[in-house]
C-alpha cells in the first residue's frame, strides 16, 4: 500500500518536523493526552509503563519489554480523511536539569547530544500499516526519519497522567527541553479500516510497541469560504465609483 507521507524535510501547517515533535511531547505529558480531541492531526504514542522497583519515584524503573500499547477493536481511533496521522515511532528528550550517564545536562548542546547518542545507539526500529489483510512498510527507510526539535519549554501539569509512566519519571514544571528520534507524518488516509504498529529497541533496555486500529470516515465538511474575490470586487466598484 501506498502511503502518503509528509518527507522528512518538508513542513507541514507551516511547521517542521521537529517543531511537531516539541509539540507532541507537551501533548504526551498534559493532563490526558489520550482522551484530548483533536480534530485535524491524530497523534498516537508508545507504551509508556515504566515502574519503580519501590514506592519511591526516583527509585530505578523498569518496564516488562514484552508489554505493547494495544488500541484495538472497541478501543480503536476514528477520524475523517484528511487528518493527519503522527507516529513517534522511537523518540528521545531530555530537559535541563536531567542526569544523563552520571552528569546533568545543563544547556541545549548538552540535550542535543544526550538525544542524539539516544538515537544513534538504538538497535531496531519498525512501523506498519495494515489494510485489507495486507502489511506494508509506512516508509521505505525509516532511518530517514530522524528528526530534532528546536529548544523548546516542556510543560508537565501536576495530573499528568503518564509523567508517571516515562523511563525517568519527571516532576510537574516547565522544563527546557530538547526531544528528538524517529517520528512520521501520515498526510491522509482514504476511508477505510487500517491497523498501525510501531515501535523499536533504543539505548540500554529501553523498547516500545504500539498497535493501534484506525477507522477512517468520510471527509469532513470544511465551512470556510475564501471572500477574497468578492472583497475584490466590491473595493473595485468603490474605486470605480469615486473616480467619476
Amino acid at each position: 500500500m501506498k502511503v502518503d507521507v509528509v518527507s522528512v524535510n518538508e513542513n507541514f501547517r507551516g511547521l517542521s518536523y521537529g517543531q511537531w515533535a516539541s509539540i507532541w511531547d507537551n501533548w504526551l505529558m498534559s493532563e490526558d493526552p489520550d482522551n484530548t480531541i483533536r480534530k485535524d492531526i491524530l497523534f498516537l504514542r508508545g507504551n509508556l509503563n515504566y515502574t519503580p522497583v519501590a514506592t519511591n519515584i526516583d527509585f530505578p524503573r523498569f518496564s516488562d519489554p514484552s508489554n505493547a500499547l494495544i488500541r484495538t477493536d472497541q478501543n480503536n481511533e476514528i477520524i475523517f480523511e484528511n487528518t493527519a496521522i503522527l507516529i513517534p515511532v522511537l523518540t528521545a528528550q531530555y530537559s535541563v536539569g536531567d542526569i544523563y550517564d552520571g552528569r546533568r545536562l545543563n544547556d541545549e548542546h548538552e540535550l542535543r547530544d544526550a538525544v542524539n547518542r539516544d538515537s544513534d545507539e538504538s538497535l531496531c526500529v519498525w512501523a506498519t500499516i495494515t489494510h485489507k489483510k495486507r502489511t506494508s512498510r509506512i516508509v521505505d527507510d525509516l532511518k530517514v526519519y530522524r528528526v530534532e526539535s528546536p529548544l523548546f519549554q516542556l510543560s508537565i501539569p501536576v495530573n499528568s497522567r503518564l509523567r508517571l509512566g516515562t523511563q525517568d519519571a519527571v516532576r510537574p514544571g516547565t522544563y527546557y527541553t530538547v526531544a528528538g528520534g524517529f517520528f512520521v507524518m501520515i498526510r491522509s488516509l482514504p476511508k477505510g479500516r487500517y491497523r498501525l504498529e510501531f515501535g523499536g529497541n533504543g539505548r540500554g533496555n529501553y523498547s516500545t510497541n504500539s498497535i493501534y486500529d484506525i477507522a477512517v470516515e468520510g471527509l469532513r465538511k470544511n465551512t470556510v469560504i475564501d471572500n477574497t474575490t468578492k472583497i475584490m470586487r466590491r473595493s473595485n466598484k468603490v474605486f470605480s465609483v469615486a473616480a467619476h
